[in-house]
């Protein structure tokens, strides 16, 4: 997927840029606040990860996207807004996110993804 760009957006979507084109080749819809992280994995390069102020980071397989805009993926739900998120380098189906509150110190979870034949198959959260 090297020749693809992504870009969150305030209107909820992520957009896939066509970098040979320049032009906007899919729109991704599976948030339903502000897109404020994303990043494919440095492994696996269909692999799309985005957090959101939704409180959620969904990991999608961007050669499944449908017509609607959805795609075929993995989901987390986050107790708080995301701050930062970074795919493991060492182990690229690991990603350490971290979150915050305004009352609450940072908290970070690791997000175990298990990408077989190039197709994400489980995860697992854990608190770190």
């Amino acid at each position: 997927r090297s020749h693809l760009l992504a870009s969150g957006s305030a209107d909820k979507t992520v957009k896939l840029w066509d970098l040979n084109t320049l032009q906007c080749s899919s729109t991704i819809s599976v948030h339903s606040d502000k897109v404020q992280w994303q990043q494919f994995n440095p492994a696996e390069p269909a692999a799309l990860a985005t957090a959101s102020y939704d409180r959620t980071l969904v990991v999608s397989d961007v050669r499944t996207v449908a017509s609607a805009g959805s795609s075929r993926g993995a989901r987390f739900s986050l107790p708080a807004d995301v701050e930062s998120v970074a795919w493991y380098p060492h182990n690229p189906a690991l990603l350490i996110v971290r979150t915050a509150t305004l009352f609450a110190p940072s908290r970070a979870y690791s997000l175990s993804l298990f990408l077989s034949a190039g197709l994400l198959r489980q995860w697992h959260c854990a608190r770190l």
